[in-house]
């Protein structure tokens, strides 16, 4: 037996649903005449004020102010996975949980769209790890509000 795995917009796993010869099974929820989400997904697109919305929606584990530190003194430099769990000495369930923690943070603020990210994370082939660094507009907010 094979598992794959996709991510991706109901519309996005609809076309490779139908391209290995698949068909949904409730065609209303996967109509491709479904208007695209257009939430941006680019943290630039955030203005400063709603970054920093998320920032103060609660104090700031000390753990995620390290993240954060490490990554805004990183400039444009991406940083591993693997170096921000060494430095906090977080293992992989550790580091999931706190990101995850985070996200909830942001889904659940006031005044921030939907499915945007704070942080410019992408996945490295041959590090087989993500990478990661700050956009300009949360570099700008955490200045602001002089958490670094």
């Amino acid at each position: 037996m094979k598992l794959f795995v996709y991510e991706g917009s109901p519309r996005e796993i609809v076309e490779v649903a139908q391209l290995m010869g698949s068909t949904p099974q409730n065609s209303k929820i996967f109509d491709n005449s479904l208007p695209v989400d257009e939430t941006p997904e680019r943290n630039d697109e955030l203005s400063v004020e709603q970054i920093k919305l998320v920032f103060q929606r609660r104090t700031l584990a000390e753990p995620m102010r390290k993240v954060l530190r490490l990554l805004y003194e990183a400039g444009e430099n991406r940083i591993k996975s693997d170096d921000l769990k060494e430095a906090l000495n977080y293992s992989n369930p550790e580091f999931r949980g706190m990101l995850g923690a985070f996200g909830r943070r942001l889904k659940n603020t006031k005044g921030v769209p939907g499915g945007v990210r704070l942080f410019d994370e992408a996945w490295d082939e041959d590090l087989r790890q993500k990478t990661w660094t700050l956009p300009v507009n949360v570099r700008k907010a955490l200045e602001d509000l002089k958490i670094v």
